[in-house]
């Protein structure tokens, strides 16, 4: 991991440290690159205060933060939606593109971690299905 970090090792580091259980090292690596607007990073953040702190307010701050950087998130990390094909080799923010990586990098630890994706789906907006009315 070089300074820079200009390969994107970070992302798979910090899902390494929190499926190994190094939380305190992965909290150092997150206040390191703490500036970083992906939703991987902010999922991983909220991912990481909840796992050190349980449903804390900053845990739901953080979780806040995560959602707004990306909604489709938490349908992917509860095993609810799909992405047909193989994993996209870029993304828009917000996109269900960057939702597909933010789920293949850290998706794992989500899952491993007890209540994580309850308490996700806890505080996540409620998507509507969109019916017609009839008139």
């Amino acid at each position: 991991l070089n300074p820079n970090d200009n390969q994107g090792v970070r992302y798979s580091l910090l899902a390494a440290l929190l499926l190994g259980g190094r939380d305190d090292d992965a909290a150092t690596l997150l206040d390191r690159y703490g500036a970083e607007p992906s939703a991987l990073w902010r999922y991983g953040r909220a991912l990481s205060a909840f796992r050190r702190e349980g449903d804390s307010r900053a845990a739901r701050e953080r979780l806040r933060e995560a959602l707004r950087t990306n909604r489709h998130v938490p349908r992917l990390l509860a095993g609810e939606g799909e992405w047909p094909g193989p994993e996209p080799a870029s993304y828009t923010p917000g996109s269900r593109e960057e939702a597909v990586i933010c789920d293949a990098e850290l998706g794992e630890a989500w899952r491993a971690t007890p209540d994580a994706v309850r308490w996700l789906h806890a505080h996540a907006p409620r998507r509507h299905s969109r019916k017609r009315r009839k008139r």
